[in-house]
């Protein structure tokens, strides 16, 4: 797991296993204030388990020492803080709560709106027919992406084709070893920035195992070189508003797998 602190959260979120693990997580998130300060023997007191654990927690987390999870934590909060703040600022601090209600649902329709205006219905077309003729799909996103393709999985695995969502952050390139040219992976991404080193690792190998990649992305560019089918939606630069256009695709996508194409 790459050791970043979204990863942690992710982690925090997704991924603990038991009754011990949660214990030591909800300790953590508690004393997210005085996080600076907070030892591995207060975590393991106030969780009633021992300070090797705590460390074995950390390092399944993504960190080598406890001290360096809390260095990245306190730099990641209060920066991430600081970059809210400052785009809130910018953009709503002289307004409503009844405006910047209006405002957002603007950009998520804006989003919507522009997806449906571009829409590529013979790219789509070639999308569900690759679809349907591979040997297995893939896809790979993040939770939020994958839950926005989750039906579009269940109605190929009824229609007899193999389907997986697997998240970026759980993902090895030792998956890959099992497929070929005739398996097809779906990269789902809603950002270019939020593109990772981890990320471009899985889709060079897959382009050196002859896999075919369809792609689900705002900005063109970053992802030209892996896609064989590249499908551009949503407004570039435009964030967290792909969401909105997700569900319309997978919807779509769901209903075009009955058509004679």
């Amino acid at each position: 797991m790459k050791n970043d602190c979204f990863s942690f959260i992710k982690f925090c979120n997704e991924r603990i296993a038991n009754s011990n693990d949660y214990n030591i997580a909800r300790t953590i998130i508690n004393h997210i204030e005085d996080i600076k300060i907070l030892s591995l023997e207060k975590i393991a007191e106030e969780a009633n388990i021992s300070p090797a654990s705590v460390s074995r927690f950390i390092n399944k987390a993504g960190f080598e020492s406890f001290q360096a999870f809390k260095y990245e934590f306190e730099l990641f909060t209060r920066d991430v803080k600081m970059r809210r703040i400052i785009s809130h600022t910018q953009r709503f601090m002289r307004t409503t709560i009844e405006n910047m209600s209006e405002s957002l649902y603007v950009d998520g329709l804006a989003n919507l709106r522009q997806t449906k205006l571009n829409l590529d219905i013979d790219k789509l077309k070639e999308i569900v027919k690759l679809l349907k003729t591979s040997k297995s799909v893939t896809f790979i996103g993040d939770s939020h992406e994958l839950a926005d393709f989750y039906t579009l999985q269940l109605e190929m695995l009824v229609n007899d084709i193999p389907a997986y969502l697997i998240n970026f952050y759980e993902f090895e390139k030792m998956y890959l070893n099992q497929l070929d040219h005739n398996d097809t992976i779906v990269f789902i991404g809603v950002y270019k920035e939020w593109f990772s080193d981890a990320q471009k690792e899985i889709l060079d190998y897959a382009k050196e195992r002859k896999i075919k990649i369809i792609a689900f992305v705002q900005e063109e560019d970053y992802l030209k070189e892996y896609a064989d089918l590249l499908y551009v939606y949503g407004i570039p630069d435009s964030y967290n508003d792909g969401y909105y256009s997700l569900p319309y695709l997978n919807r779509l996508l769901c209903e075009m797998i009955y058509f004679k194409l």
